[in-house]
């Protein structure tokens, strides 16, 4: 058994030095990136038989017990977690996430990381993968990279988009922001377009106004019948969140240059984030 553990952790840590090596490479040197993905495929799979129901149905039953077993998925738990450097990290993160992906089959709430084109876009047997050990293990992987380094902005935005998708919208908005953070020096500058994806952006905005509309709704609840009057009483606008003091805000004068306008915008969503990151961190 000792034997084998150290070939599986030997063909492992063979496969990924060479797909990191080969990154960002053409398509034609993705060979590697396959047995890999081909390797870790297996491990997630499950045996399926065929079997004919009470009503003459033939329907498929699931058994934990692959070719590689349960045993090597422990065993690739515990390699995982003996691993340190952030590119192999990356790269088992961004075949995880694609795997998650395609057994999801949600392309509406897609978890983003880098490196995803070097991965297949489908499975052969997508029925025989173990959806919650994809799940779990991405998630663990996630977890324990930025246990390593808490601030690459990459994973924090993998983590957050793993928030947005399972609807934890307060978790998700905090890392989305605290990515935002760590690459422009607490809104200082500009969030980098590869860090705030237009994607990413709108996750951003869409945890803010489900977060909202939670908020709005829980205050409706606990008003009296005397409505908005009452509503403002009991909430002014020195006491609202940023977000919502933000919904008032007048329009700067369109008559002005397209720079101007630009600035001025670029401004107001330095300090809304700004306020955003110091009302969740």
């Amino acid at each position: 058994m000792v034997k084998d553990r150290r070939a599986f952790r030997f063909q492992l840590g063979q496969l990924l030095a060479s797909t990191c090596k080969e990154l960002p490479g053409p398509k034609e040197s993705r060979r590697t990136a396959k047995e890999l993905w081909d390797v870790v495929v297996q491990i997630c799979s499950v045996s399926i038989q065929h079997k004919r129901n009470s009503d003459g149905r033939v329907g498929l039953i699931k058994h934990r017990e692959s070719s590689m077993g349960i045993l090597y998925r422990s065993k690739f738990i515990t390699f995982i977690k003996k691993l340190r450097e952030p590119l192999v990290l990356t790269t088992l993160i961004s075949l995880f996430v694609r795997l998650h992906s395609i057994v999801r089959d949600d392309i509406v709430n897609e978890v983003t990381a880098e490196h995803l084109s070097i991965w297949p876009s489908t499975l052969a047997n997508i029925q025989a993968v173990d959806v919650e050990a994809v799940a779990v293990t991405v998630k663990e992987l996630v977890s324990y990279s930025l246990t390593l380094n808490p601030n690459n902005q990459s994973w924090l935005i993998t983590q957050a988009d793993i928030y947005f998708v399972t609807n934890q919208y307060s978790a998700a908005l905090n890392l989305y922001l605290q990515a935002g953070a760590v690459s422009s020096d607490f809104f200082t500058k500009p969030v980098p377009p590869d860090v705030y994806t237009d994607q990413v952006e709108l996750k951003l905005k869409k945890s803010q106004m489900f977060l909202l509309a939670g908020q709005m709704f829980l205050l409706a609840g606990q008003l009296p019948t005397t409505g908005a009057e009452r509503f403002v009483e009991l909430f002014p606008a020195s006491s609202l969140p940023p977000q919502i003091k933000a919904i008032g805000q007048t329009e700067l004068n369109t008559s002005n240059p397209e720079e101007v306008l630009q600035l001025a915008a670029q401004k107001r969503k330095k300090r809304f984030l700004q306020a955003m990151a110091k009302l969740y961190f």
